[in-house]
């Protein structure tokens, strides 16, 4: 139960994170990288033991206030999530969010579960199944074709990239080049939005020079379930528009059909119930009795004022018999009653 709960709180943390206009998390590697210093050391960040220097930032980041309200409404605690939490909800979230989940020795892998007897002879690392794991742990839509969407590229890897790099990142590891490419051209990619959010004393000179240097684009990841879904989304927009043009031409279609058979009834002299029709209508105007037609079809109504006259007669009907106007007719009989019940009868 408390692993369930720990990877919703997880996808939620990386939903917020995420957006299909860039990975957040490369951004904000990019700008740690742009303020820290390097020391020559293999480690992604400063410090003798990075996993205990993580606890004690994750501890930072769960004692926040909106973080504890949002942690209290989904019905969790702070002293609930830890490092190791975090790679159980991700992996949890990652093997059964779906119906077609990564594949199990992939997330095996990405999570640094050992897989005895077996790991490297039969089961081994792919590339693209390390890939699939990570960009559905990233929070992306598995429904969709956006799926495959990756962070800001360079389309081409000048020299100018090359030294945008070293400008950004002095005294990077060489073999960490390759990264710190993502992380220059996510924010190349985002210079407008940073420029617009963050502080107006910041220097943005450099990636505005390398924004018009370069052209950054937005890559995506090529695997065949999501390349197909990009062509059945194209297909469905097709089919849709194909419809819509069918079912106008339909329509066409019958009018001019049915004008037709018209125009060739009335050549070849056959009755038909709109020419029968048309025919009569202009005989009755040609004889000036067309109102007589449009009279019978139109009901009578009438006045308010003879409806009041009828509801005043009825009110007032009367019977004459024996030489004058009497109320009850000349059948009427007494009934056997008293006087009092009598009255209440004629009421």
């Amino acid at each position: 139960m408390k692993s369930t709960k720990v990877a919703i709180a997880i996808v939620i943390g990386v939903t917020y994170m995420l957006t299909l206009r860039d990975l957040e998390f490369i951004l904000a590697l990019g700008s740690f990288w742009s303020c820290t210093d390097f020391d020559g050391t293999d480690l992604l960040f400063p410090g003798n033991n990075q996993y205990e220097r993580f606890r004690k930032s994750l501890r930072r980041i769960l004692a926040q206030e909106d973080v504890v309200a949002e942690l209290s409404r989904q019905g969790l605690k702070a002293t609930e999530l830890g490092t190791h939490s975090m790679r159980k909800g991700t992996t949890i979230f990652c093997s059964s969010g779906s119906t077609t989940c990564p594949s199990s020795t992939a997330v095996h892998l990405r999570a640094g579960w050992l897989l005895g007897g077996v790991q490297n002879a039969y089961l081994r690392y792919e590339a693209a199944g390390d890939m699939h794991v990570g960009h559905t742990v990233a929070g992306l839509p598995t429904e969709s074709s956006q799926f495959s969407i990756l962070a800001p590229h360079f389309e081409n890897h000048e020299k100018c990239v090359k030294n945008g790099v070293q400008l950004m990142f002095p005294g990077i590891a060489e073999r960490l080049e390759f990264v710190a490419e993502y992380c220059l051209s996510t924010p190349v990619y985002d210079y407008s939005y940073l420029k617009e959010e963050l502080s107006p004393n910041i220097n943005f000179n450099c990636l505005n020079e390398l924004k018009l240097e370069m052209e950054v684009t937005i890559l995506e990841f090529v695997q065949l379930e999501y390349s197909l879904l990009c062509e059945m989304k194209w297909l469905q927009q097709s089919l849709v528009e194909a419809l819509s043009r069918i079912e106008s031409t339909r329509v066409e279609t019958v009018k001019d059909i049915i004008g037709e058979l018209e125009a060739r009834a009335i050549g070849a002299g056959t009755v038909t119930y709109d020419g029968l029709n048309d025919a009569i209508r202009s005989c009755l105007q040609e004889t000036g009795e067309d109102d007589l037609v449009q009279g019978l079809t139109i009901p009578v109504q009438q006045t308010p004022d003879a409806t009041a006259d009828n509801q005043d007669n009825e009110r007032m009907r009367t019977h004459f018999w024996g030489g004058q106007l009497r109320r009850v007719p000349t059948d009427f009989q007494v009934p056997d009653c008293s006087t009092r019940q009598t009255w209440i009868l004629w009421r």
